[in-house]
């Protein structure tokens, strides 16, 4: 079965053959699936996972790479009027403020102060 008349009967080999897997940067990942296959990467893809803004999202991923930022696409979150709160935590994202809600300090009502007359 599976073999037409025509052909000759081939003996079984008792060797293994032999698979030839090319790896050319040498770093576990065989070139076929290796999306940088002449630079060495330990990433699952094969490339190096680089990260120049330090924020923790590989530079390939990271709509941001240059600005480090805690945000699922690597940005900074915004600060719309720049005084160190993000806006999803300040209370006053369009005033810039320096108390931990992110409003402005309000300024002191002022106050009346009687003065009595000094004696004669």
């Amino acid at each position: 079965m599976g073999r037409k008349p025509s052909e000759p009967a081939r003996p079984p080999s008792s060797e293994p053959a032999e698979v030839v897997v090319v790896d050319s940067d040498r770093d576990g990942i065989a070139d076929v699936r290796d999306r940088c296959p002449n630079e060495p990467g330990a990433d699952l893809d094969g490339c190096e996972a680089t990260d120049a803004d330090g924020d923790g999202i590989v530079d390939r991923h990271d709509a941001c790479p240059a600005d480090p930022g805690t945000q699922a696409d690597g940005c900074p979150s915004p600060d719309a009027d720049g005084d160190g709160i993000v806006d999803r935590h300040d209370a006053c994202p369009a005033d810039r403020g320096t108390q931990a809600d992110g409003c402005a300090r309000p300024e002191p009502e002022p106050t009346a102060v009687e003065v009595e007359p000094a004696p004669s």
